[in-house]
């Protein structure tokens, strides 16, 4: 785990870093879905084109009635193929199933088990390796 508080640290600016409490603390307080979470921080900030992020917030919100709201439910495990089956890099793919499956193994065992925070550790190794690759 890292020693300094993840909060303090923003990349790429500090328009949430001056928010006494962040919009990801109230994502996670309420456990926010995606598109509520990533609009709530569009709203918030204050970071370059304000009219394009408010472009943004009108998609994220017919995203948001289209997925949730009118449509039928799709079978979830052909959902699932056809996304993995997108991602052509193999170190890419197992980092996103081991980001799904930490969220699985928090929302079934809490926040603090013991395999979640395994997960959270190997992605953290993996993304650190993926980001050397890139500076190579």
């Amino acid at each position: 785990m890292t020693e300094e508080n993840a909060l303090d640290v923003q990349v790429g600016g500090n328009h949430y870093k001056k928010w006494a409490v962040q919009p990801v603390q109230i994502i996670v307080l309420d456990n926010l879905p995606f598109l509520h979470g990533c609009i709530l921080k569009r709203l918030l900030r204050n970071k370059g084109d304000r009219k394009e992020d408010l472009q943004k917030v009108l998609h994220e919100l017919n995203l948001i009635e289209q997925l949730h709201h009118s449509q039928e439910p799709e079978d979830r495990n052909a959902v699932y193929e056809a996304f993995f089956e997108q991602i052509a890099d193999d170190q890419l793919r197992v980092v996103v199933m081991n980001l799904m499956n930490e969220n699985f193994l928090m929302r079934e065992h809490g926040a603090k088990n013991e395999g979640s925070m395994r997960l959270l550790e190997t992605l953290r190794n993996d993304v650190s390796s993926m980001l050397t690759d890139l500076e190579e």
